[in-house]
């Protein structure tokens, strides 16, 4: 059996169905996560989510904080990169495969994904229309497992994004599924309709 071990920086990351043998770690900054993988890397198989935030103002930053620490990851997932899909290839690691997803005609939002090349991950087709999204398919020992990676604006609309969420995921449902990204949706509004539909759905697929 795989250990899965998850870091997440706050509030940005969503997720559902992984097994039970999936280990969550919330931390607050680069500096803590450093100091958690250090200690338990060795433990399992590492899913790193960041909301860079431009990834062309922040990557140099990003590599010189996390340093040699990327050799530890598995699967690293970026969102909100704000570049155009033929920048992508200007930032690629070492040993991963690159997969990304940009909308046309604009440099906002966006998601990249990096998957350690030993693991063969290959993209599958994915036809979101709310949001900025990608899937990637991973073998994980006997397992499959998909990842699908989202941007959505804060201005796009909700009710389309759960609906084609939900779609995503029922063409999954044969696999370990990792929804991972910025969905700006504020959890804490429970008393929010759209927020108690997204809770749901979560639910429904765990």
């Amino acid at each position: 059996m795989v250990n899965i071990l998850i870091y997440f920086m706050n509030q940005d990351l969503d997720f559902l169905d992984f097994p039970a043998n999936c280990q969550f770690s919330c931390c607050q900054n680069l500096p803590d996560w450093l100091r958690r993988v250090e200690c338990e890397c060795s433990l399992g198989f590492v899913i790193f989510h960041l909301n860079i935030r431009s990834i062309r103002k922040n990557w140099d930053n990003f590599i010189a904080s996390v340093g040699i620490m990327i050799k530890d990851c598995d699967l690293i997932v970026l969102s909100e990169i704000n570049i155009s899909e033929c920048e992508c290839p200007l930032y690629c690691l070492e040993r991963f495969d690159m997969f990304s997803f940009c909308k046309k005609g604009s440099s906002n939002g966006g998601v990249m994904v990096l998957v350690r090349t030993e693991m063969r991950a290959k993209q599958v087709c994915n036809k979101m229309l709310s949001c900025e999204s990608l899937k990637v398919r991973i073998k994980l020992e006997n397992k499959t497992m998909d990842v699908i990676s989202v941007y959505r604006h804060p201005n796009d609309d909700r009710d389309a994004f759960l609906s084609e969420i939900e779609e995503t995921i029922k063409l999954s449902e044969n696999n370990e599924i990792a929804l991972i990204g910025d969905m700006n949706i504020d959890l804490m509004q429970d008393s929010n309709n759209v927020v108690n539909k997204y809770v749901t759905l979560l639910n429904k697929y765990s």
